[in-house]
């Protein structure tokens, strides 16, 4: 079986979002053997443009934390108040909609090929079909 995945399938796993855990077992089929992969020649320049970008936008939050954190300091009415925000500072420093269009669904399925929105459904579809022509 041949699944085509896409950039969300990567920036899956490098940001371990909540289907990771589905999206490295499909990976584990492909190293296995059960299934193939196939995808497009930029498969890796989105994810690389979201990982720089949600990494700005994070300095760029930083920064501002920063700042007005540096400018309560001087006032006399906030010295006195503790905040312990080094979670919330870590956090911050650390680093599908388009086949909605039935038109696209419609394409998929004259070439014998199915759309399906989340990896816990797909790695649930390639299993069920495995175990079919086992």
């Amino acid at each position: 079986m041949i699944v085509y995945v896409e950039s969300n399938f990567v920036l899956e796993i490098a940001y371990e979002q909540e289907e990771a855990r589905y999206a490295k077992e499909i990976l584990t089929l492909t190293s296995n053997g059960v299934i193939k992969l196939a995808f497009s020649s930029f498969i890796l320049s989105e994810p690389f443009e979201s990982v720089l970008r949600r990494q700005s936008e994070r300095n760029g939050a930083l920064n501002s934390l920063g700042k007005t954190l540096r400018e309560l300091q001087r006032s006399e009415p906030h010295k006195e108040i503790m905040l312990d925000i080094d979670p919330v500072i870590n956090t911050i420093s650390r680093d599908s909609e388009a086949f909605n269009n039935s038109s696209v669904k419609n394409e998929l399925s004259l070439y014998n090929c199915r759309y399906i929105k989340s990896f816990r459904d797909g790695l649930q579809f390639i299993k069920s079909i495995n175990n079919k022509t086992e």
